[in-house]
């Protein structure tokens, strides 16, 4: 008897379970397009999810690879030289209760199926096999072929196979030079595809149809305000797309007291957060105030302590939303510091910048912030935390003065310009 070997490499083999889940591959109707291999040595199975089976027909000692006929079956070869080979595995350790082979035409009255020596009986051309070690043979001497219409198998357990997204080598987030970022990925065998253009993301159905760039394992290098957004693709399966936006903020405006932002450059910061999040840190912040602050009363009209109102760089410029600040040092405003500033003043606040999201709508927001200086633009007279009233005041050659003058002022130990 001429035989060909059906090896299965699966984990150890159990009794058919009342919970048993099944796979089948089909092969009627197919292409030998959709097999991979050039058919010269090895075709792999259809029907299968390529992240959980691996199904490899190989050629073996046969001068014949395995194949599809013009009908659509799945052909394998045996001779005295040598016989095809078919390797099953479970890609997520799945435990195998039984393997059902159909065959078709009348091939199946020749076919010989035996488990330690002893012979399968088929039924209407399907082979049971509650084993997964077992040979395929036939009486015939000569070349021989056998066609496989579908083959079944019965199992149980298994984890199934994730592609794990890919991670950036540096977090997203506001930075003050360029930044070198490497991606990586944890799925052994997987490869990462990624876009860089603000708006695009990733698209993967095979090799052949994406959109994207297959990382090549250089590192990339961030010189201005960047969005990246990369997936991982392993056997046509994608992970979740992640996304890392890299603001490069220019160092003369570093958010801190001496070098405020301008109400552009914090919101640059705030798009660089994630939905909902809050910078860790604190920065200065600088603009026109828009519009009419609206201090916070409760129902019986007294204050609350805090005012909200809204900012930009110019009376037409993107707009930050200042959340319940607070006054000067951080203090409550009371009724006689509601007036400290109006529409049209330049304000200086400190606080954390966050990325407020209600029904999809973003706010750029200072929150958690108080005043730091107030400047009427229409008098040219800035007040920085109260000094103008409670400091001496000085000139630049030193003179104490009574009010401030135009000019150059020394007020509470801060240099104040006044026009």
């Amino acid at each position: 008897m001429k035989k060909i070997l059906l090896s299965l490499a699966v984990l150890a083999f159990s009794c058919v379970s009342a919970f048993a889940d099944e796979v089948t591959m089909k092969y009627s109707g197919t292409t030998t397009a959709n097999m991979i291999g050039d058919g010269s040595n090895e075709a792999s199975s259809l029907g299968l999810d390529n992240a959980q089976w691996s199904v490899v027909a190989n050629k073996g000692g046969n001068s014949n690879a395995p194949g599809l006929n013009k009908a659509g079956d799945f052909r394998l070869y045996w001779h005295t030289n040598g016989s095809n080979t078919i390797t099953v595995e479970s890609l997520t350790k799945a435990t195998i209760s039984q393997i059902a082979i159909t065959f078709t035409g009348d091939d199946y009255s020749n076919v010989s199926i035996t488990v330690g020596g002893e012979e399968v009986t088929g039924e209407n051309g399907v082979f049971k096999i509650n084993s997964t070690s077992f040979v395929i043979g036939n009486a015939n001497t000569t070349n021989v072929q056998v066609r496989i219409k579908q083959i079944v198998i019965t199992y149980t357990g298994g984890t199934p196979i994730t592609v794990q997204p890919p991670k950036f080598s540096v977090e997203g987030g506001l930075f003050f030079e360029p930044q070198t970022v490497a991606l990586t990925y944890e799925t052994e065998g997987a490869k990462i595809l990624y876009t860089i253009p603000a708006g695009q993301e990733p698209e993967y159905t095979d090799d052949d149809n994406y959109s994207g760039i297959f990382y090549d394992g250089t590192p990339l290098t961030i010189t201005k305000t960047t969005t990246i957004k990369a997936m991982a693709v392993k056997d046509g399966k994608t992970s979740s797309i992640v996304t890392a936006t890299y603001s490069i903020a220019n160092v003369a405006n570093a958010g801190t007291e001496e070098n405020p932002f301008t109400v552009a450059d914090a919101i640059s910061v705030v798009n660089a957060l994630a939905d909902g999040a809050t910078t860790p840190n604190t920065y200065f912040v600088k603009g026109i105030v828009i519009g009419n602050p609206d201090f916070q009363r409760n129902a019986s009209e007294q204050l609350y302590g805090n005012v909200n109102f809204v900012m930009a760089d110019s009376q037409d410029g993107d707009l930050l939303t200042i959340y319940r600040a607070k006054d000067y040092n951080n203090a409550n405003f009371t009724e006689e510091t509601t007036n400290r500033f109006k529409a049209g003043d330049e304000v200086v606040l400190t606080g954390k910048l966050q990325k407020y999201v209600k029904e999809s709508v973003v706010t750029p927001e200072l929150t958690s912030c108080y005043l730091i200086s107030v400047k009427d633009t229409a008098t040219g007279i800035a007040a920085v935390k109260e000094t103008i009233k409670t400091a001496e005041i000085f000139n630049a050659a030193g003179q104490q003065l009574a009010a401030p003058q135009k000019g150059l002022n020394i007020i509470g130990g801060k240099k104040i310009w006044v026009k």
